[in-house]
């Protein structure tokens, strides 16, 4: 199992609004994600500001297109088809818990791209929580 780390960029999708509603959420991917695997949603609106907010896992992969336009906040126009997934959210998280300060000090560097969480993120973000 692998544990990844997802942006999500507020300016663009208010994913709190969004899990108000639903527990799920349809993702573009351009990572080898597999069912099962951990997904923390880190929340920003600008470069300098952020936090991890969401848990949750990969529910299903390779999502249809069908299932792709039922969900319009998840569609960008592309000449190429995309890779989507259905990541199901179990947990949030409050304000200020994981902050990109505490973040950066445990190995997360990339923050604008999917990416897998170091080990050392990962420790400290079970650890923080007992998840």
């Amino acid at each position: 199992m692998t544990t990844w780390i997802v942006p999500c960029n507020s300016k663009f999708f208010d994913i709190q609004s969004h899990l108000n509603d639903c527990d799920e959420i349809v993702w573009q991917t351009s990572s080898d994600m597999k069912p099962n695997d951990q997904v923390y949603v880190y929340v920003c609106g600008h470069a300098e500001t952020g936090e991890i907010k969401y848990k949750g896992w990969i529910k299903e992969i390779h999502l249809s297109d069908t299932y792709v336009n039922q969900n319009s906040y998840c569609i960008r126009p592309t000449k190429q088809r995309k890779d989507y997934v259905l990541i199901k959210i179990e947990k949030s998280f409050s304000d200020g818990m994981f902050p990109l300060k505490e973040l950066r000090s445990h190995g997360l560097n990339q923050f604008q791209k999917q990416s897998k969480a170091s080990a050392d993120l990962i420790e400290y973000l079970k650890n923080s929580y007992r998840g």
